[in-house]
């Protein structure tokens, strides 16, 4: 398992977090609190290759927007993003 840090000057304290993808394979992030998912969703879509866009990266069933961060999501320490590619129409 990988681990990543994503923690840029923002306030808040440091939380550890999961993206799962499809096939069950976690790599592990640490990241402010107040941070916004944006660096986190940059840096996982690189290291997997593809675009931001074409990936969609959901919390409790709920799809997470970049702006957004763990604060506002009410994540603890050791939450699972799950990541998965948008269906092309």
């Amino acid at each position: 398992m990988q681990s990543i840090n994503i923690c840029d000057d923002c306030d808040g304290k440091i939380i550890t977090l999961y993206i799962q993808s499809l096939d069950k394979v976690k790599i592990r992030y640490r990241m402010k609190e107040l941070q916004h998912f944006r660096d986190l969703f940059d840096d996982y879509c690189t290291k997997q290759m593809v675009c931001q866009n074409q990936m969609r990266f959901k919390y409790n069933n709920e799809e997470i927007d970049s702006t957004c961060s763990p604060f506002l999501l009410d994540m603890k320490n050791g939450a699972i993003i799950h990541s998965l590619l948008r269906h092309r129409m």
